[in-house]
């Protein structure tokens, strides 16, 4: 006979109902977060598995959510994804991953088949299609979805407005008032960007590349032979190949920037004069916990979280970094 909620109850001698609530994901409020963890890691230890067939006769919920990204196999993502899956597995649920390999028209399938395994709700973190047959549906059944497109679903996003204004005082000290800006369509800051940009009184150049040409070495030699001297993308990827090849090619970098989250996005090039600093842990744990207020309240008015973002210099960037590498959290991040 398997590990029951009686048993761990019995062993821990915490009451039947505690520890139930505790591994349904039912904690908020009520149970203190040390025996809460003390629960957790006897589950853990002791291989405590759910019975989620019982659970979906008794609730009418599943206890699976969804979660849809483009590559599973890009360094972000699949951190993003585990991470979630952590968060998620804390409270007592199982998370199903599907890609779209960034193709409009694997949206639907996607859905599809996180729909068929009866998820009791999704975060979706790509460009949503609003044409989309699903998209109307889920949107007319107010179906517990994250999405943080055009505000027809609940959504936790980052505010960029103040981070963006300290970047460009960083970059009008190093004399500049011409920035170029590598972006890709449906990218969500753009219009932020180039609003807080005029705001600045900077004159911008957009790049738009795909997911065609971003890694395209063609792309970046048309970028420097623009003669760019300020440069700022929301992915470090592209700023680490663009980097790569001003070295390889021995033409002097730009002062940029770009987005930072995880430590193995740190770019220790000098010509990085800052990065705007978006949190993960924030983000997956608020996401969590807004999708599961959404799954347990049909018809809840729609949410839109914004987590502050923030410009440090390439010298606190640093300091952040070393703070992290040292934070458990983080330790599968680095």
């Amino acid at each position: 006979m398997g590990v029951t909620i009686t048993k761990l109850a019995r062993e821990l001698n915490i009451s039947h109902s505690t520890v139930s609530r505790v591994l349904n994901g039912r904690i908020k409020g009520t149970v203190h977060p040390e025996i809460a963890g003390r629960i957790v890691a006897l589950a853990r230890e002791r291989g405590y598995a759910p019975n989620l067939h019982a659970r979906s006769l008794k609730t009418g919920r599943s206890g699976i959510i969804g979660l849809v990204v483009g590559e599973i196999s890009e360094r972000y993502s699949g951190c993003y994804a585990q991470a979630l899956l952590n968060e998620a597995e804390k409270h007592g649920l199982r998370l199903v991953i599907s890609t779209t390999n960034y193709g409009q028209e694997r949206e639907r399938d996607c859905l599809e088949d996180l729909l068929h395994f009866n998820v009791d709700g999704v975060i979706y973190p790509l460009h949503f299609d609003s044409s989309n047959r699903l998209y109307q549906e889920l949107k007319k059944r107010r179906f517990p979805l994250l999405n943080s497109g055009n505000g027809d679903f609940s959504s936790v996003n980052y505010d960029y407005k103040a981070a963006f204004g300290s970047m460009f005082e960083a970059f009008r000290r190093r004399k500049h008032d011409r920035i170029t800006f590598l972006t890709w369509p449906y990218d969500r800051q753009a219009d932020l960007f180039l609003q807080t940009a005029g705001k600045n009184g900077f004159e911008v150049e957009t790049v738009v590349f795909d997911s065609d040409n971003r890694h395209d070495g063609k792309a970046f030699e048309e970028v420097v032979g623009r003669g760019v001297r300020a440069f700022y993308t929301n992915s470090y990827v592209e700023l680490a190949g663009l980097l790569d090849f001003c070295g390889r090619n021995r033409v002097v970098a730009p002062d940029c920037a770009c987005t930072y989250t995880l430590p193995f996005e740190y770019l220790a090039d000098p010509a990085v004069i800052g990065v705007v600093h978006v949190p993960l842990r924030e983000r997956v744990e608020n996401e969590i916990e807004l999708l599961r207020r959404l799954i347990d309240e049909p018809g809840r008015p729609l949410e839109s979280l914004l987590l502050p973002a923030r410009f440090i210099s390439h010298a606190e960037l640093e300091e952040l970094r070393r703070r992290q590498c040292q934070d458990s959290w983080y330790r599968n991040y680095r």
